[in-house]
Protein backbone atom coordinates (compact mmCIF):
# COMPACT_ATOMS: atom_id res chain seq x y z
CA UNK A 1 0.00 0.00 0.00
CA UNK A 2 1.68 3.39 -1.11
CA UNK A 3 1.36 6.50 0.69
CA UNK A 4 0.31 9.28 -0.90
CA UNK A 5 3.28 12.47 -1.63
CA UNK A 6 1.04 15.09 -1.33
CA UNK A 7 -0.51 14.55 1.69
CA UNK A 8 3.11 14.02 3.65
CA UNK A 9 4.12 17.59 1.62
CA UNK A 10 1.18 19.14 2.60
CA UNK A 11 1.58 18.07 6.74
CA UNK A 12 5.48 19.17 6.00
CA UNK A 13 4.15 22.90 4.87
CA UNK A 14 1.42 22.68 7.76
CA UNK A 15 3.94 22.22 10.20
CA UNK A 16 6.41 24.55 8.97
CA UNK A 17 3.83 27.34 8.82
CA UNK A 18 2.77 26.32 12.45
CA UNK A 19 6.49 26.35 13.71
CA UNK A 20 6.52 30.09 11.80
CA UNK A 21 3.79 31.66 13.16
CA UNK A 22 4.80 30.50 16.92
CA UNK A 23 8.08 32.28 16.75
CA UNK A 24 6.11 34.99 15.15
CA UNK A 25 4.06 35.01 18.61
CA UNK A 26 6.87 34.91 20.98
CA UNK A 27 8.23 37.29 19.00
CA UNK A 28 5.50 39.70 19.35
CA UNK A 29 5.17 38.62 22.79
CA UNK A 30 8.92 40.18 23.30
CA UNK A 31 7.63 43.37 21.52
CA UNK A 32 4.35 43.64 23.58
CA UNK A 33 6.61 43.52 26.64
CA UNK A 34 9.42 46.16 25.32
CA UNK A 35 6.36 48.43 25.47
CA UNK A 36 4.38 47.46 28.50
CA UNK A 37 7.48 48.05 30.89
CA UNK A 38 8.62 51.23 30.36
CA UNK A 39 3.92 52.81 30.25
CA UNK A 40 4.47 50.50 33.64
CA UNK A 41 7.20 52.62 35.08
CA UNK A 42 6.04 55.96 34.04
CA UNK A 43 2.65 55.27 35.67
CA UNK A 44 4.72 54.00 39.05
CA UNK A 45 6.75 57.11 38.59
CA UNK A 46 3.92 59.43 38.18
CA UNK A 47 2.18 57.80 41.10
CA UNK A 48 4.79 58.41 43.25
CA UNK A 49 5.63 61.49 42.11
CA UNK A 50 2.08 62.28 43.08
CA UNK A 51 2.03 60.84 46.60
CA UNK A 52 5.30 62.27 47.35
CA UNK A 53 4.33 66.06 46.75
CA UNK A 54 1.10 65.58 47.66
CA UNK A 55 -0.63 68.36 50.89
CA UNK A 56 -3.43 68.08 53.00
CA UNK A 57 -4.99 70.97 51.54
CA UNK A 58 -4.99 69.30 48.14
CA UNK A 59 -7.52 67.08 49.50
CA UNK A 60 -9.70 69.53 50.20
CA UNK A 61 -9.61 72.19 47.28
CA UNK A 62 -8.40 72.96 44.31
CA UNK A 63 -5.72 75.73 43.36
CA UNK A 64 -7.39 77.53 40.85
CA UNK A 65 -3.87 79.73 40.23
CA UNK A 66 -2.33 77.00 39.36
CA UNK A 67 -3.56 77.35 35.47
CA UNK A 68 -4.45 81.06 35.36
CA UNK A 69 -3.63 82.05 32.02
CA UNK A 70 -2.73 78.87 30.02
CA UNK A 71 -4.20 76.60 27.36
CA UNK A 72 -5.93 73.76 29.55
CA UNK A 73 -7.79 76.61 31.11
CA UNK A 74 -8.35 79.50 28.78
CA UNK A 75 -12.63 79.47 28.67
CA UNK A 76 -13.31 78.19 31.89
CA UNK A 77 -11.34 78.16 35.26
CA UNK A 78 -12.49 75.91 37.78
CA UNK A 79 -13.42 76.24 41.46
CA UNK A 80 -14.29 74.29 44.40
CA UNK A 81 -17.23 76.37 45.06
CA UNK A 82 -18.85 75.79 41.41
CA UNK A 83 -21.72 73.64 40.81
CA UNK A 84 -21.15 70.39 38.49
CA UNK A 85 -22.96 71.86 35.79
CA UNK A 86 -20.96 74.60 35.86
CA UNK A 87 -17.64 71.91 35.67
CA UNK A 88 -18.90 69.80 33.53
CA UNK A 89 -19.82 72.25 30.85
CA UNK A 90 -16.64 74.44 31.73
CA UNK A 91 -14.46 71.37 31.04
CA UNK A 92 -16.12 70.53 28.00
CA UNK A 93 -15.04 74.00 26.92
CA UNK A 94 -11.86 73.57 27.80
CA UNK A 95 -10.94 70.43 26.08
CA UNK A 96 -12.66 70.99 23.16
CA UNK A 97 -10.55 74.38 22.55
CA UNK A 98 -6.94 71.67 23.75
CA UNK A 99 -7.95 69.23 21.11
CA UNK A 100 -8.70 72.22 18.03
CA UNK A 101 -5.17 73.54 18.55
CA UNK A 102 -3.58 69.39 19.07
CA UNK A 103 -4.88 69.10 15.65
CA UNK A 104 -3.86 72.22 13.88
CA UNK A 105 -0.49 71.70 15.27
CA UNK A 106 -0.58 68.00 13.96
CA UNK A 107 -2.34 69.07 10.48
CA UNK A 108 0.86 71.89 10.76
CA UNK A 109 3.16 69.17 11.40
CA UNK A 110 1.65 66.62 8.42
CA UNK A 111 2.58 69.54 5.90
CA UNK A 112 6.15 70.45 7.15
CA UNK A 113 6.60 66.79 6.68
CA UNK A 114 5.08 66.70 3.33
CA UNK A 115 7.21 69.33 2.33
CA UNK A 116 9.74 68.13 3.52
CA UNK A 117 10.67 70.66 6.28
CA UNK A 118 12.06 67.84 8.57
CA UNK A 119 14.60 70.37 10.12
CA UNK A 120 12.25 72.45 11.42
CA UNK A 121 10.15 69.99 13.06
CA UNK A 122 12.92 68.62 14.73
CA UNK A 123 14.08 71.72 15.50
CA UNK A 124 10.50 72.26 17.27
CA UNK A 125 10.58 69.13 18.93
CA UNK A 126 14.03 70.10 20.72
CA UNK A 127 12.53 73.28 21.91
CA UNK A 128 9.89 71.54 23.25
CA UNK A 129 12.10 69.22 24.96
CA UNK A 130 14.27 71.58 26.60
CA UNK A 131 11.09 73.54 27.91
CA UNK A 132 9.78 70.06 29.33
CA UNK A 133 13.22 69.33 30.83
CA UNK A 134 14.70 72.89 31.48
CA UNK A 135 10.70 74.53 32.95
CA UNK A 136 8.48 71.79 33.93
CA UNK A 137 11.22 69.05 34.95
CA UNK A 138 12.91 71.79 37.09
CA UNK A 139 9.67 73.03 38.83
CA UNK A 140 9.28 69.14 40.04
CA UNK A 141 13.14 69.06 41.31
CA UNK A 142 12.30 72.43 43.18
CA UNK A 143 9.21 70.86 44.52
CA UNK A 144 10.81 67.24 45.76
CA UNK A 145 13.91 68.99 47.33
CA UNK A 146 11.30 71.68 49.28
CA UNK A 147 9.11 68.82 50.22
CA UNK A 148 12.25 67.06 51.99
CA UNK A 149 14.12 70.16 52.91
CA UNK A 150 17.26 69.33 51.11
CA UNK A 151 19.75 72.01 50.28
CA UNK A 152 21.34 72.25 47.49
CA UNK A 153 22.63 75.93 45.83
CA UNK A 154 21.55 77.39 42.95
CA UNK A 155 24.52 77.34 40.57
CA UNK A 156 24.41 73.24 41.74
CA UNK A 157 20.70 73.26 40.65
CA UNK A 158 21.46 75.08 37.64
CA UNK A 159 24.77 73.52 36.45
CA UNK A 160 22.79 69.69 37.22
CA UNK A 161 19.75 71.35 35.33
CA UNK A 162 21.22 72.56 32.57
CA UNK A 163 23.46 68.69 31.89
CA UNK A 164 19.88 66.81 32.26
CA UNK A 165 18.53 69.31 29.83
CA UNK A 166 21.25 69.39 26.85
CA UNK A 167 21.71 65.91 27.35
CA UNK A 168 18.03 64.85 27.34
CA UNK A 169 17.50 67.03 23.94
CA UNK A 170 20.67 65.71 22.17
CA UNK A 171 20.01 62.11 22.90
CA UNK A 172 16.19 62.29 22.12
CA UNK A 173 16.06 64.34 19.51
CA UNK A 174 19.39 65.59 17.70
CA UNK A 175 22.06 62.42 18.93
CA UNK A 176 22.10 59.38 17.56
CA UNK A 177 23.40 57.59 21.01
CA UNK A 178 22.65 55.34 23.04
CA UNK A 179 19.00 53.61 23.22
CA UNK A 180 19.08 53.07 26.40
CA UNK A 181 19.50 56.15 27.54
CA UNK A 182 16.96 57.55 24.71
CA UNK A 183 14.23 55.19 26.16
CA UNK A 184 15.31 56.68 29.96
CA UNK A 185 14.77 60.25 28.70
CA UNK A 186 11.57 59.46 27.10
CA UNK A 187 10.30 58.00 30.41
CA UNK A 188 11.06 60.65 31.91
CA UNK A 189 9.35 63.30 29.49
CA UNK A 190 6.54 60.88 30.09
CA UNK A 191 6.81 61.45 33.72
CA UNK A 192 6.83 65.54 33.62
CA UNK A 193 3.72 66.00 31.46
CA UNK A 194 1.58 63.32 33.21
CA UNK A 195 2.70 64.65 36.49
CA UNK A 196 1.81 68.18 34.76
CA UNK A 197 -1.76 67.27 34.34
CA UNK A 198 -2.45 65.54 36.88
CA UNK A 199 -1.68 67.77 39.40
CA UNK A 200 -1.77 71.34 38.15
CA UNK A 201 -4.97 70.74 35.85
CA UNK A 202 -8.32 70.80 37.32
CA UNK A 203 -9.78 67.51 37.68
CA UNK A 204 -12.78 68.16 35.23
CA UNK A 205 -10.66 69.31 32.83
CA UNK A 206 -8.20 66.52 33.23
CA UNK A 207 -10.99 64.08 32.87
CA UNK A 208 -12.69 65.41 30.25
CA UNK A 209 -9.43 66.28 28.15
CA UNK A 210 -8.21 62.49 28.51
CA UNK A 211 -11.97 61.17 26.75
CA UNK A 212 -11.71 63.81 24.01
CA UNK A 213 -8.02 63.04 23.30
CA UNK A 214 -8.83 59.56 23.08
CA UNK A 215 -11.39 60.49 20.34
CA UNK A 216 -9.04 62.65 18.26
CA UNK A 217 -6.41 59.61 18.23
CA UNK A 218 -9.19 57.37 16.70
CA UNK A 219 -9.62 59.90 14.34
CA UNK A 220 -6.08 60.94 13.74
CA UNK A 221 -4.49 57.14 13.22
CA UNK A 222 -8.00 55.07 11.98
CA UNK A 223 -9.25 57.61 9.53
CA UNK A 224 -7.94 57.75 5.97
CA UNK A 225 -7.76 61.51 6.51
CA UNK A 226 -6.10 61.36 9.82
CA UNK A 227 -2.89 63.46 10.05
CA UNK A 228 -1.12 61.00 11.87
CA UNK A 229 -2.21 58.46 9.67
CA UNK A 230 -1.04 60.34 6.62
CA UNK A 231 2.38 60.99 8.82
CA UNK A 232 3.07 57.15 9.17
CA UNK A 233 2.10 55.99 5.63
CA UNK A 234 4.34 59.26 3.96
CA UNK A 235 6.95 57.70 6.22
CA UNK A 236 7.25 54.31 4.81
CA UNK A 237 6.81 55.40 1.75
CA UNK A 238 10.10 57.68 1.39
CA UNK A 239 12.05 55.46 4.45
CA UNK A 240 12.50 58.32 6.75
CA UNK A 241 11.69 58.51 10.39
CA UNK A 242 9.14 59.95 11.87
CA UNK A 243 9.27 63.05 13.43
CA UNK A 244 7.67 63.27 16.84
CA UNK A 245 8.11 61.31 20.17
CA UNK A 246 7.90 58.17 19.46
CA UNK A 247 9.71 55.62 21.82
CA UNK A 248 11.35 52.90 20.56
CA UNK A 249 11.92 49.40 21.29
CA UNK A 250 13.83 47.76 18.84
CA UNK A 251 16.34 50.95 18.30
CA UNK A 252 16.60 52.99 14.86
CA UNK A 253 17.02 56.24 14.89
CA UNK A 254 17.46 59.35 12.20
CA UNK A 255 20.71 57.81 11.17
CA UNK A 256 19.56 54.96 10.22
CA UNK A 257 17.58 55.48 7.38
CA UNK A 258 20.30 54.06 5.00
CA UNK A 259 20.67 51.39 6.68
CA UNK A 260 17.18 50.22 6.44
CA UNK A 261 17.32 51.29 2.44
CA UNK A 262 20.50 48.98 2.32
CA UNK A 263 18.37 45.92 3.82
CA UNK A 264 15.37 46.65 1.36
CA UNK A 265 17.94 46.86 -1.58
CA UNK A 266 19.44 43.66 -0.48
CA UNK A 267 15.76 41.68 0.14
CA UNK A 268 14.84 43.20 -3.19
CA UNK A 269 18.43 41.77 -5.03
CA UNK A 270 17.82 37.94 -2.89
CA UNK A 271 14.45 37.96 -4.26
CA UNK A 272 15.21 39.11 -7.90
CA UNK A 273 17.80 36.25 -7.44
CA UNK A 274 15.14 33.74 -6.32
CA UNK A 275 13.02 34.29 -8.96
CA UNK A 276 16.13 33.88 -11.90
CA UNK A 277 17.03 30.76 -10.16
CA UNK A 278 13.25 29.47 -10.51
CA UNK A 279 13.55 30.53 -14.28
CA UNK A 280 16.35 28.55 -14.77
CA UNK A 281 14.94 25.74 -13.02
CA UNK A 282 11.88 26.09 -15.29
CA UNK A 283 14.04 25.93 -18.48
CA UNK A 284 15.65 23.18 -17.10
CA UNK A 285 12.21 20.89 -17.36
CA UNK A 286 12.22 16.99 -18.18
CA UNK A 287 10.21 18.18 -21.24
CA UNK A 288 12.41 19.10 -23.81
CA UNK A 289 13.23 16.83 -26.59
CA UNK A 290 15.68 14.03 -26.72
CA UNK A 291 18.36 16.09 -28.57
CA UNK A 292 18.37 18.83 -26.64
CA UNK A 293 18.32 16.87 -23.15
CA UNK A 294 21.67 15.58 -24.79
CA UNK A 295 22.97 18.65 -25.91
CA UNK A 296 22.52 20.14 -22.52
CA UNK A 297 24.17 16.82 -20.80
CA UNK A 298 27.05 16.44 -23.08
CA UNK A 299 27.74 19.82 -23.82
CA UNK A 300 29.86 21.01 -20.54
CA UNK A 301 33.64 21.48 -21.23
CA UNK A 302 36.19 20.77 -18.84
CA UNK A 303 36.19 23.75 -17.39
CA UNK A 304 32.30 23.96 -16.46
CA UNK A 305 31.12 26.81 -18.94
CA UNK A 306 27.67 26.08 -20.81
CA UNK A 307 29.49 27.05 -24.33
CA UNK A 308 28.90 23.89 -26.45
CA UNK A 309 29.47 22.62 -30.12
CA UNK A 310 25.39 21.40 -31.02
CA UNK A 311 26.61 21.49 -34.85
CA UNK A 312 28.99 18.17 -34.49
CA UNK A 313 26.60 16.59 -32.36
CA UNK A 314 23.62 17.18 -34.94
CA UNK A 315 26.17 16.16 -37.76
CA UNK A 316 26.61 12.91 -36.23
CA UNK A 317 23.00 12.34 -35.86
CA UNK A 318 22.56 12.93 -39.49
CA UNK A 319 25.38 10.49 -40.24
CA UNK A 320 23.91 7.57 -38.12
CA UNK A 321 20.43 8.45 -39.95
CA UNK A 322 22.06 7.89 -43.53
CA UNK A 323 23.62 5.13 -42.50
CA UNK A 324 20.73 3.37 -41.24
CA UNK A 325 18.99 4.88 -44.55
CA UNK A 326 21.53 3.17 -46.88
CA UNK A 327 21.23 -0.51 -45.08
CA UNK A 328 17.87 -0.45 -45.55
Amino acid sequence: MSSHPGGASGEMQQTRHTSFTKREYAQMKREVQKVVLPVSVAIWATVCFVEMLRTDSDDDSYDATNTNGSMVSSAYNEKATDSTKTKMIGSVENAFIFVLFVTAATFGLYLLFKHRCGSVIWAYMAFSGFSIFGVLGATVALQVLRRYEINVDVVSFAFYTWNVTVVGVLSVFLWPGSLRVKQGFLVLISVIVAYYFVTQIAEWTTWTMLVFMAIYDLYAVLTPNGPLRKIVELSQEREEAIPALVYEARGGSRSGNGSRRRRRKKSNSERQGDDASLDGDLSSSPEKDAVGEKTSLLGRGSNGSSKIETAPLLQRFDENDDDDDDDD
